[in-house]
């Protein structure tokens, strides 16, 4: 009985396919991991600028006005296109108006962080009384002020009736940078 091996050169071949098959798919499994990585990235900036807008156009809407100035815990702020200053109507724990209290709130941009300033007037409940970072990945955030007609204010902002506000915010990936942009427009109600 004769028996038949494989040759030299049959085992040499076939351990280069398998070597060529082993970078091909390592190349296409690296490559997937890193479109992973990058549309998490892509889905985590969205959900964190829209939780950003949410945030700040909730506030908006609760403010009575947007002040053109104010000293919020020992620091000067004015009003403009990166820092936004919304004085709002205090409350108790029942939820009822404090009459004559009022809780000043400022948003801005510092550096590449967006910063949420609060200062809650007396008797009030309104929590997290001084300063947080919202977000570290801000590249532009930008406020717009506009009077009761619509129109586009320039100065004044304590006139303003609603304010748009914009961010983007990015982020470098495996050398990718991933962005997203939002912007809404919210309405003082309780003008």
């Amino acid at each position: 009985m004769k028996q038949r091996g494989f040759t030299l050169i049959e085992l040499v071949t076939g351990v280069a396919i398998i070597a060529l098959l082993s970078v091909v798919l390592s190349a296409i499994v690296v490559s997937a991991q890193r479109s992973a990585a990058v549309e998490k990235t892509r889905v985590d900036l969205v959900t964190e600028n829209r939780r950003l807008i949410d945030e700040t156009t909730r506030n908006i809407k609760n403010a009575s006005s947007v002040l053109a100035s104010s000293t919020v815990l020992g620091s000067p702020y004015i009003t403009g296109s990166q820092t936004l200053i919304l004085q709002l109507p205090a409350i108790d724990a029942s939820q009822t108006l404090l009459a004559g209290v009022s809780d000043t709130l400022v948003f801005r941009q510092t550096g590449s962080n967006y910063e949420f300033i609060q200062d809650a007037g007396s008797g009030s409940v309104r929590p997290d009384t001084g300063s947080r970072i919202f977000s570290q990945r801000v590249t532009t955030l930008t406020f717009t002020y506009y009077d009761s007609g619509g129109t586009q204010l320039s100065g004044n902002y304590q006139n303003a009736q609603s304010v748009s506000v914009s961010v983007a915010l990015s982020q470098t990936v495996r050398g990718q940078a991933i962005s997203s942009t939002l912007a809404d427009t919210a309405t003082l109600r309780n003008k």
